[in-house]
C-alpha cells in the first residue's frame, strides 16, 4: 500500500470566491483525488466572504477557513492571527507531508515556508502570476513592487519546490532571482465541452472577465462602440461583473452590444460555444488564463495581448493573433478575422487541437503529482 501523502493548501481566497488560483486549486487538486487514492487534502483559507463557517468538506477536501479583513477586496487579505495561530497548533497533529502556497504575493506565502518547517512538512509555492502586481492607484501597485521584490529575494528559495502555471511566470521567477522553478501549467476538463456551434449570419464577439481596467474591458467596449455601425453583422457580448460594469453597460446596444453580468460555468459554456471571435485584451499579471483554454476548446478564434502566459498557447497567425493593447491594433484584428472565415476557421482548429491534447485536467495533475513524489523522496 502507497504511503498516505497529505497536503494542506493555504490560500486566502477560496469557494465561494472564484479567481483563477482558486479554480486552479479546486480543479487540480479534485483531478489528483480522483486518481490517487493515498493523496488526502485539505485547504486553509480566510473567511474574506464571511460565510462564519469555519469548516466544511468540500468537494472532497476539508476547508478550514480563519477570520479575516479583506484589505483589497478580491485581491489581497490579512487573518485574524490570532485565530490562524490557532488552528495551525490544532493542524500539526494532521502529520502534513506538504504545505503548498498559493500565489507569491498573497499574505499566506510569507509565511507558508517557515510554518511548513513547524509542521514537519515540505514547502511547495505555486505562483500564478507572470509580472509585478498592479492596481488602478499607483502607490499600491509601488507598495505591492517593493514587497514583491523582498518576497523574491528573501523568501521564495526558502521553499523546497516553486512551481509556476506558466512558462511566462517561470521566465519571470527566474529573472528576478528564483533558483528553480518547474512549470505545471492551467487546464482544463475537456470533456465538458462539446464543439461550437456558431450562427453564419452573425460573428458573434465575445470578451468574459473581471470588469477592471487591467483586464482591458474598457479597450474592448471601445473598439465594439467604433465597429458596430460599420460592420452590421458584428455582435459583441461583454461577460463577467466588477466596478467597471455600472460605467461601461450604459454603452449597451440592443442585439449589437450586451452586457450580461457574472455568468454561471454553464452559461459561460453555453456563450462560447457561439462564438466565433474571442478578445482577450488583457495587461494584468495573469499566469495561463482559464478562459483562454475555455475559448480554445469552444474553438473560438482569439485576439490576445501578450499579456502572462496567454502567449503559451496564442500563437500569433497560428492559434490566433496577438497584439499591442491599443484602440486601433484592436480594431485591425477583429476586422482581419471577422472579414475571413477561413482564417477563424484556421486558428480555432489549431488552438482546439493545442488545449485538448496538452492541456487535461488529467495531464496536468499527473505532472504536479510526480513534482511532489520526487520532492518527498528528497
Amino acid at each position: 500500500m502507497k504511503k498516505l501523502i497529505k497536503i494542506l493548501v493555504a490560500t486566502p481566497f477560496y469557494y465561494p470566491h472564484w479567481g483563477g488560483s482558486e479554480r486552479y486549486v479546486l480543479e487540480l487538486y479534485t483531478e489528483l483525488l480522483k486518481t490517487n487514492k493515498n493523496v488526502k487534502v485539505d485547504v486553509l483559507a480566510y473567511d474574506t466572504e464571511k460565510t462564519k463557517t469555519y469548516k466544511q468538506v468540500y468537494k472532497g477536501m476539508t476547508v478550514y477557513r480563519v477570520p479575516a479583513w479583506n484589505i483589497l477586496p478580491g485581491q489581497f487579505a490579512v487573518p485574524n492571527y490570532f485565530n490562524l495561530f490557532k488552528l495551525l497548533k490544532e493542524l500539526k497533529r494532521n502529520s502534513y507531508s506538504i504545505i503548498n502556497s498559493q500565489t507569491r504575493f498573497f499574505e499566506n506565502s510569507w509565511w507558508a515556508p517557515f510554518v511548513a518547517k513547524y509542521l514537519g512538512a515540505k514547502s511547495v509555492l505555486t505562483d500564478h502570476c507572470a509580472s509585478h502586481p498592479v492596481h488602478t492607484n499607483s502607490l499600491v501597485t509601488l507598495v505591492a513592487k517593493i514587497a514583491d521584490f523582498i518576497f523574491i529575494k528573501l523568501i521564495m528559495n526558502k521553499y523546497d519546490s516553486v512551481i509556476a502555471t506558466s512558462e511566462a511566470t517561470s521566465k519571470f521567477l527566474i529573472s528576478q532571482g528564483a533558483e528553480a522553478v518547474d512549470v505545471v501549467s492551467n487546464g482544463i476538463d475537456t470533456s465538458e465541452y462539446i464543439k461550437g456551434t456558431k450562427n453564419n449570419k452573425k460573428i458573434q464577439i465575445t470578451f468574459a472577465g473581471r470588469m477592471i481596467e487591467s483586464k482591458g474591458i474598457s479597450l474592448a467596449v471601445g473598439a465594439a462602440l467604433k465597429l458596430v455601425d460599420r460592420y452590421p453583422n458584428l455582435v459583441f457580448t461583454f461577460a463577467g461583473d466588477g466596478p467597471l460594469f455600472s460605467k461601461l453597460s450604459k454603452y449597451a446596444r440592443k442585439n449589437k452590444i450586451v452586457f450580461t453580468g457574472s455568468l454561471n460555468k454553464e452559461d459561460l459554456q453555453q456563450l462560447l460555444s457561439g462564438t466565433d471571435i474571442f478578445l482577450f485584451p488583457s495587461t494584468h499579471h495573469d499566469g495561463l488564463p482559464s478562459v483562454l483554454l475555455e475559448a480554445g476548446m469552444s474553438e473560438c478564434s482569439v485576439i490576445s495581448t501578450k499579456s502572462g502566459g496567454s502567449a503559451d498557447i496564442i500563437l500569433n497567425n497560428k492559434t490566433g493573433i496577438i497584439f499591442e493593447p491599443n484602440l486601433e491594433a484592436l480594431e485591425e484584428a477583429i476586422i482581419i478575422l471577422a472579414d475571413n472565415y477561413q482564417l477563424r476557421k484556421e486558428f480555432s482548429r489549431n488552438l482546439f487541437t493545442l488545449v485538448n491534447q496538452g492541456y487535461d485536467w488529467k495531464i496536468i495533475a499527473d505532472k504536479y503529482m510526480q513534482i511532489l513524489v520526487s520532492l518527498l523522496s528528497k
